[in-house]
């Protein structure tokens, strides 16, 4: 049977990569064989995305809605380890941000409609987890966190971008199976059992067993 693809997104330090990693420990727990994957990813655009994020290259903001894309296409139907194929096999894909994280960041930066125009073919998750922290607590995570600084490291972006996620909801959020969930006053822990717990509920009525 094919697995379940699960997207995390929210704004930088909602917490998603440590949910991912706590969702494919979970899933294996229950005898599931799964794979945590990213965007942007280590592919061959991923990588000057990457850079971009890192502020190692400038790029043309028109450009990247348009890379974005393209590292997504490599990402889902590269022959080594795309996403379909992979799911195909019966392992579930659980991925750190995906098409919600392009309108949020790029749709108003650039077009909202070319954003949607260039995902609206490409696969829909089972489940998407929205994070929602306050602009100010994802910040303050992610300074204590050392990642990269990367184009959203203002508070004032950090809320603009909440903001777009919002809107990136209302537009997409029925088809990516959204599910919203306040994971400030939740904490990891009580965040992982509501993540696991709706995940469970969806295997129950795909009637897949916990083992595969």
């Amino acid at each position: 049977m094919k697995g379940l693809f699960i997207v995390f997104e929210g704004i930088d330090g909602a917490g998603k990569s440590t949910q991912v990693q706590r969702l494919v420990s979970a899933l294996q727990a229950q005898g599931r064989t799964c794979h945590g994957t990213f965007e942007p990813t280590l592919g061959p655009v991923g990588a000057v995305l990457r850079q971009y994020l890192q502020k190692r290259v400038s790029l043309e903001t028109r450009s990247l809605p348009y890379l974005f894309a393209a590292d997504r296409s490599d990402h889902l139907y590269n022959e080594q380890n795309g996403i379909e194929a992979t799911l195909q096999r019966g392992v579930d894909v659980i991925c750190d941000r995906y098409i919600l994280s392009n309108i949020a960041y790029q749709g108003d930066a650039t077009s909202l409609e070319l954003v949607l125009a260039l995902n609206e073919h490409f696969l829909t998750p089972d489940l998407t987890f929205y994070l929602r922290v306050a602009p100010e607590q994802g910040l303050a995570l992610k300074s204590r966190q050392h990642v990269f600084a990367d184009v959203t490291e203002t508070v004032e972006q950090q809320r603009k971008a909440a903001a777009q996620f919002e809107l990136a909801i209302s537009r997409v959020g029925a088809a990516h199976q959204v599910v919203e969930i306040d994971a400030w006053s939740l904490g990891i822990d009580g965040c992982a059992e509501v993540v696991l717990s709706h995940t469970l509920d969806l295997l129950r009525v795909r009637g897949t067993g916990s083992a595969q």
